[in-house]
């Protein structure tokens, strides 16, 4: 595999999963630089597309490490403002609005 064989691919890919382990930890806007790095050696899709499973296992654990911690009282108060904001959001004819991490 020709992606395996380049020293550089592979030091660039070590780095941004290293930098989204530290966004996940705590450092807000780190996570950004992943794919940019990653594109310096491959194309910016397969960049994307090879950091996406890191990015879902990283949540897989994060979910799991947090599985007894969680509180339904803060998930009851937050769920309905969230069911009710990105339907009426996604129907409005503007289409989606400028703040786009609203539905997310």
């Amino acid at each position: 595999m020709e992606l395996l064989a380049d020293p550089a691919t592979l030091l660039l890919a070590a780095l941004a999963v290293a930098v989204l382990g530290l966004a996940k930890g705590g450092l807000a806007g780190l996570g950004a630089l992943a794919t940019p790095l990653m594109a310096l050696v491959l194309p910016p899709v397969t960049a994307a597309a090879i950091l996406l499973p890191v990015l879902l296992v990283q949540d897989v654990v994060s979910v799991w490490s947090y599985r007894k911690s969680w509180s339904g009282w803060i998930i009851g108060w937050m769920l309905p403002g969230a069911s009710t904001r990105c339907p009426a959001y996604q129907s409005s004819p503007q289409g989606q609005p400028k703040d786009q991490s609203a539905c997310l």
